[in-house]
């Protein structure tokens, strides 16, 4: 479920509001640590907007790495522990999948951390899958730096004691 202060914010983002002046509105009455974390992982929509195509396209790049997943290890129909151990992935992704649609800034530097990762793992370098992953990393760290900029990290001022 979304956070009361995530959704808060995104509807002041989407008034166009500034996150300064988000900071001066919430900052009285939310816990300034959370509202930094929301401020700072939460694109624009005007950015989102641009890109929503790409972050469509990535989404379903990782659905189809995830049903690939979740077909190779339903091929045994053994429950044991390996079939348990293989869902993990899968878990990861869908988590993942959750925080790329709702353009969260951890969502695309996890994707883009993990899909480098899943390269080690020698079940992930067979046939075509490590362009797929290669793909995922390029695509999520391109959009992280498109829709997160360094200029736009928000920084609270300096409080007057």
């Amino acid at each position: 479920m979304i956070d009361k202060i995530e959704q808060q914010i995104k509807g002041l983002l989407a008034a166009n509001k500034s996150k300064q002046g988000i900071w001066k509105e919430l900052s009285p009455t939310i816990d300034q640590s959370k509202l930094i974390f929301h401020l700072n992982n939460l694109a624009l929509p005007s950015r989102g907007a641009k890109v929503q195509y790409l972050v469509l396209g990535l989404a379903a790049l990782l659905i189809l790495i995830t049903g690939r997943q979740l077909y190779a290890i339903t091929i045994d129909s053994r429950i044991d522990l390996a079939l348990f151990l293989g869902l993990i992935p899968p878990i990861i992704h869908i988590y993942l999948l959750r925080e790329i649609l709702l353009c969260h800034r951890t969502g695309f530097q996890f994707t883009a951390i993990l899909s480098v990762l899943a390269l080690l793992r020698p079940e992930n370098r067979i046939g075509f899958e490590p362009w797929l992953y290669l793909i995922l990393a390029a695509l999520a760290g391109g959009l992280y730096y498109f829709l997160f900029p360094k200029k736009d990290n928000f920084i609270p001022p300096a409080s007057s004691p």
